[in-house]
C-alpha cells in the first residue's frame, strides 16, 4: 500500500511521512531561509505540561531542537498558542542551545499573530508532501534491493521458445548482445513473426536472467551452471517443448531468485489466483484473470489487452513448468497440480519473509496481506 492508496491523506498520514523522512522538513525550512541540516527524529507525540507535541527533531551538530506543530488545513490561534507554550517549556526543561517552533499548515490567515524567531511558519501542500515521500521511498527501496516486485509485461507465449536460443548459447563461451541479435533469425522458432530482433534478444536475456540461467558481465553474456544444464536437457526430438528435466531446472532457478524478480512474482500471482478460484462456486477464466491482475497490483498499470496477454502467458509458463493444468473444456480456467501446490507453499513462505524484511527495513504496511 502506497501513501497515495490510503483512504484519506489525513493529518496522521502527513505526520507519519515527516517522521520517516525528516529531510522533507529540512527542505521546507531551508526555503524559509532557516539553515538546518541532518535533522533526526527526537520524539513523536511527546507529552509536556501544556499539551502533546506532534513532532520534535534534533540537529546534533548545533544541539538544536525543532518542535513541529502540524495542522492539516488552515492554521488557527489555538495551534499557534500551543506552539508558543511548547517552545517555552522545552527551553526551560532541557539544555538545548536553541529551541525553535515550526507551525506546519496548509494556509495562514492574516488574523494570526506575527511569527518571529524562535517561531516560524511553513505552508505546505499535502499532495506534494506525499509525492516527495513516494519519490524518497522508491530511492530507498532501490538502494536496499527491496523494490516492490512487478511482473514483467513483455514476453512470449511459451518458455519453450527460449530453447533455440539456449542451444545457440551452449556452443559459445561468451557472447555479446549484438551477436544474439544478429542470430535471432537462426534460433527463433518462427523468425518470420519477429519484426524487432533487438526486442526478442532482450526478452531471451531477461528471461534467462530471471530463471538464473544467464549472467552478464565483462561486456558479454554467459550461461550459468544451471543454464548449461538447461541447454543440454532439451529433448532433441521435441525441441520446442520444455522437457521434464528442464522443468525441474526452471523451478530450481525460480525458487532461488530474489522476490523482487518480476517473473517470479508473476508465477506466484498466477498460482495464487488459481488457488483463490477454488473457493468460488462459479469460476471462469475471466474471474481468474481479474484475480491475477489484482494480485499483481497492475489493474491501473496494464491496459485490457495487456491484462489478457499477461494472464495467458503466465498461465502457459505455469503449465509448462508442471505447476498448473488447463481443463479440457474451452473457457474453463486453470487448476493447480500437486507440484503446483507445493511450489505455491514454498513461494508463499518466501514472499512472507520478503514482506517482513520490507516492513522492518522500510517501515511499510504489508503489500501482500
Amino acid at each position: 500500500m502506497t501513501w497515495q492508496q490510503r483512504q484519506d491523506i489525513d493529518e496522521k498520514t502527513i505526520q507519519d511521512i515527516l517522521f520517516r523522512y525528516p529531510q522533507i522538513v529540512e527542505s521546507h525550512l531551508l526555503k524559509r531561509r532557516l539553515p538546518v541540516s541532518s535533522l533526526e527524529v527526537e520524539q513523536c507525540e511527546d507529552v509536556c505540561e501544556t499539551g502533546r507535541i506532534d513532532l520534535a527533531f534534533r540537529e546534533r551538530a548545533r544541539n538544536l531542537l525543532v518542535l513541529l506543530e502540524l495542522q492539516l488545513g488552515i492554521a488557527n490561534k489555538d495551534h499557534y498558542d500551543r506552539l508558543v507554550s511548547y517552545v517555552d517549556v522545552y527551553s526551560e526543561r532541557f539544555s538545548f542551545s536553541s529551541v525553535i517552533g515550526v507551525h506546519f499548515a496548509e494556509g495562514f490567515p492574516r488574523s494570526l499573530p506575527r511569527y518571529g524567531p524562535p517561531l516560524y511558519r511553513v505552508r505546505f501542500e499535502a499532495s506534494k508532501i506525499v509525492q516527495l515521500a513516494e519519490s524518497l521511498e522508491a530511492e530507498e527501496e532501490k538502494r536496499l534491493g527491496l523494490d516492490c516486485p512487478k511482473p514483467a509485461i513483455a514476453g512470449f507465449a511459451k518458455l519453450s521458445y527460449m530453447n533455440g536460443f539456449f542451444a545457440f548459447m551452449a556452443k559459445r563461451t561468451r557472447v555479446t548482445f549484438r551477436e544474439i541479435m544478429e542470430n535471432v533469425p537462426n534460433v527463433a522458432k518462427n523468425p518470420r513473426q519477429i519484426r524487432n530482433p533487438a526486442h526478442r534478444a532482450k526478452l531471451w536475456v531477461r528471461f534467462g536472467e530471471s530463471f538464473g540461467l544467464l549472467e552478464r558481465g565483462d561486456g558479454g553474456i554467459i550461461l550459468t551452471e544451471l543454464g548449461k544444464a538447461y541447454a543440454v536437457s532439451s529433448d532433441k526430438s521435441l525441441v520446442w517443448t520444455v522437457s521434464p528435466r528442464q522443468r525441474r531446472i526452471l523451478i530450481a532457478g525460480l525458487s532461488a531468485a530474489r522476490c523482487t524478480n518480476g517473473h517470479k512474482f508473476g508465477i506466484f500471482c498466477i498460482l495464487r489466483a488459481v488457488e483463490n478460484s477454488e473457493d468460488q462456486a462459479i469460476v471462469s477464466a475471466e474471474s481468474q484473470m481479474n484475480s491475477f491482475v489484482e494480485l499483481c497490483n497492475s489493474k491501473s498499470r496494464w491496459a485490457n489487452c495487456s491484462q489478457k496477454s499477461s494472464f495467458a502467458w503466465y498461465g502457459n509458463y505455469a503449465c509448462e513448468m508442471g505447476l498448473c493444468e488447463h481443463r479440457p473444456s474451452p473457457g474453463v480456467p486453470l487448476v493447480l497440480t500437486p507440484l503446483g501446490r507445493e511450489i505455491l507453499a514454498l513461494l508463499s513462505k518466501q514472499f512472507a519473509a520478503f514482506e517482513m524484511e520490507r516492513r522492518l527495513l522500510l517501515r511499510r504496511p504489508s503489500q501482500f496481506a
